[in-house]
């Protein structure tokens, strides 16, 4: 038989558990020095520039949630340029997001405006030139990269976009940075055909899928994000592009309609309106909630999204197994939201230790 030295067994287990401690340290240190979130998804808030200043508390109040950050900074011109937007460039918040590690990709957009991407995209020199000052805006700043939010592509520029997106994408990577594309929703090819969802998604290394917007401000009321029609798009998505690349976008506001418009509400103005004209809120996890009321004999009807709702969009963020989620937009949202997204995506770390 073996003859144990259980003075020395005692030692060995000592240092065993001192190692596996000091282990746990570190890489639990390192965790929270890469990234402000250890989140097991990504989280990106949508910062509008004219509600910068509350969208940017948001994040600064959960910092366990974000680790990623889009400003609405810039618009595009028909002379290929940048332009900034009001609140554009704020210091604060990129110094805040190199202190935290956070990615941050601030948005360019095309403000809808379908005949300006057509200049550009179908003019090699303008379109090079374009590239050239998202790039050269990109690393001035040290961004991680851009967030491209280019919508309403006209059909006949499909090639013509996806050549612009892929030369965009090579420019950026050659300098170490990322291209983000935000895409509008489609639960089959021939929506939106302008943007192609398979080679858009081979090139760029997230797209954000703006799943909502189902009702919209000139429609008739009804649901922003219906889980089913959500599932839907996703299962389209997900057919042509990696689940890994796909953040979903998630809703956090409403539309008040009255006649045959809606204005747009976010969650906190929904709730203190339905309080004013004591509506009787019905809740519906599948659809969001919603309410009637009358205000000087105008009847309006009232759909937004709350922390029941938005639980049901991530969980198909769950069953799709996708990269994460982008909410838009910060400043008004359900607060309690982030206690849902910290319910459905545990940390890196307690994943871990399960």
């Amino acid at each position: 038989m073996i003859k144990i030295n259980m003075h020395l067994l005692f030692k060995t287990a000592i240092a065993v558990v001192c190692i596996l401690a000091v282990t746990n340290y570190i890489t639990s240190s390192t965790l929270a020095t890469n990234n402000s979130s250890n989140k097991s998804r990504s989280v990106n808030g949508w910062m509008p520039y004219w509600a910068q200043s509350k969208s940017f508390t948001s994040v600064i109040n959960n910092p366990e949630v974000f680790n990623e950050m889009s400003p609405f900074w810039y618009d595009a011109t028909s002379s290929g340029d940048l332009k900034p937007l009001k609140n554009s460039e704020e210091k604060q918040i990129i110094t805040y997001a190199q202190n935290k590690k956070l990615t941050l990709t601030p948005l360019i957009s095309n403000e809808f405006n379908s005949g300006l991407i057509s200049t550009i995209v179908n003019d090699p020199a303008l379109m090079q030139n374009h590239i050239q000052n998202i790039v050269n805006r990109v690393t001035s700043k040290n961004y991680t990269g851009i967030d491209l939010d280019y919508e309403n592509v006209l059909p006949v520029d499909q090639d013509a976009f996806t050549i612009f997106v892929q030369k965009l994408a090579n420019a950026l990577h050659q300098k170490n940075k990322v291209l983000f594309v935000t895409l509008a929703p489609k639960t089959k090819a021939t929506e939106h055909p302008g943007q192609d969802y398979k080679a858009i998604g081979e090139v760029a290394d997230k797209v954000r899928i703006m799943a909502y917007d189902y009702s919209w401000a000139t429609s008739s009321p009804g649901p922003i994000a219906p889980v089913e029609w959500v599932n839907n798009v996703l299962s389209y998505s997900t057919s042509v592009i990696n689940p890994k690349k796909i953040e979903l976008g998630i809703p956090d506001y409403g539309y008040d309609w009255s006649g045959s418009k809606g204005k747009g509400i976010n969650y906190l103005q929904a709730i203190n309106n339905a309080t004013l004209y004591r509506a009787n809120v019905t809740e519906d996890p599948k659809s969001g909630p919603h309410y009637t009321y009358s205000d000087k004999n105008v009847n309006h009807t009232v759909w937004f999204e709350n922390e029941a709702s938005i639980k049901s969009l991530l969980d198909l963020v769950n069953k799709y197994n996708l990269n994460g989620i982008s909410i838009w937009s910060l400043g008004g949202e359900d607060p309690t939201i982030y206690s849902a997204i910290n319910e459905k995506f545990p940390s890196i770390t307690n994943i871990a230790l399960k």
